[in-house]
Parts: C-alpha cells; sequence; structure tokens
C-alpha cells in the first residue's frame, strides 16, 4: 500500500508541474524549416529552403539535412544563435548526376541553451518537397 501512495504522490507531482526537470522557457522552444517544389536542373545548381527559430535564449544551434529519395542525405547546414538570425533562406548546391527526381525531405534539429551545459533539444516538423526533373 506505502507503493501505491507514493506512486501518487508522483503522478500528482507531475500533474502540478512541481517534479518537472525540463528546464524554464522549454516549452517556447520551437520552429520550423519549408521547402519549395522546384526543377532538377541539369548540372549543378543553388536550391534554397528556409528556416525559422523560436526560443527565449540567445544561444541556440539548429543543425539541417536534406534527403534525397533515395533516403540519402545531399546537403547539411549548421546555424548557431546569436550569430545567425532566427529565420532565414539557406541556400545548398546540388548536382543531378548526384542525385534523383522525386520527394527529398529536410529535417532539422533545434537545440537552445539556457545554460552552456544543458540543452533543450528539439526535433522540427520535416519539410518535403520535389524537384522535377521538367
Amino acid at each position: 500500500m506505502p507503493r501505491l501512495v507514493l506512486i501518487g504522490q508522483v503522478l500528482l507531482l507531475g500533474l502540478l508541474g512541481l517534479g518537472s526537470t525540463t528546464p524554464a522557457g522549454a516549452s517556447e522552444v520551437g520552429g520550423s524549416v519549408h521547402a519549395a517544389d522546384d526543377k532538377l536542373r541539369r548540372g549543378c545548381h543553388t536550391y534554397s529552403f528556409d528556416y525559422t527559430v523560436r526560443t527565449p535564449f540567445d544561444d541556440w544551434s539548429l543543425e539541417t539535412t536534406v534527403v534525397d529519395p533515395r533516403g540519402e542525405g545531399v546537403a547539411s547546414h549548421a546555424f548557431l544563435g546569436p550569430y545567425d538570425p532566427q529565420a532565414q533562406r539557406a541556400a545548398y548546391r546540388l548536382c543531378r548526376w548526384a542525385t534523383r527526381p522525386g520527394r527529398f525531405t529536410v529535417r532539422a534539429k533545434l537545440v537552445a541553451y539556457d545554460d552552456p551545459s544543458e540543452g533543450t533539444e528539439v526535433l522540427l516538423p520535416e519539410a518535403t518537397f520535389r524537384l522535377r526533373r521538367r
């Protein structure tokens, strides 16, 4: 019976938020990535995606990866606050011979730091877009 009371107390603390180990402001950490459909042009060309970071902290990092239809990473970036803006268009180069047309995905991981030794990590929703041959 004492074990049942202890479990109830832990659940109550969790519901009240008193037992939470989430840093203050962690619920305010998020963002998005977006890329528009385009043509996969012959040769090597520059393509782009947009990102937005939402965090109350100045110290953050955003790692992005563009994944091709085969599931292979074809481009990656790292953005660091406060040096990079919280919203911007990012460019990457892609060669048609190195990939194939189809559905591409932008994956992003945001880490916001209230304390330099502990970060709040958030996987942003993936953005999908198509690169067509014609």
